[in-house]
């Protein structure tokens, strides 16, 4: 009888461990979707005030898609010599 009650005992103790760590990372979740949601408004004021200038903006991200896709690639060449 005391070995179960030690048993159970011990099974709350994980779960509320697993528990404490669940909500530790949903905290953290909230915490980055919440300085995301900041971006993501700067973004869209970046872009609106682009568009307002002329910018094609979807060309100027593509462009810059391109250049970050090419320095990729010479990053990689660089480990190939190690």
């Amino acid at each position: 009888m005391e070995s179960d009650a030690s048993e159970y005992k011990n099974i709350a103790a994980k779960l509320e461990s697993d528990l404490k760590g669940l909500s530790d990372a949903y905290n953290s979740l909230e915490q980055a979707n919440y300085h995301l949601e900041k971006e993501e408004s700067k973004v869209e004021k970046l872009t609106a005030k682009l568009v307002e200038l002329g910018v094609d903006v979807d060309k100027l991200l593509e462009d810059i898609g391109d250049e970050s896709q090419a320095q990729g690639e010479c990053e990689d060449d660089d480990d190939d010599d190690r």
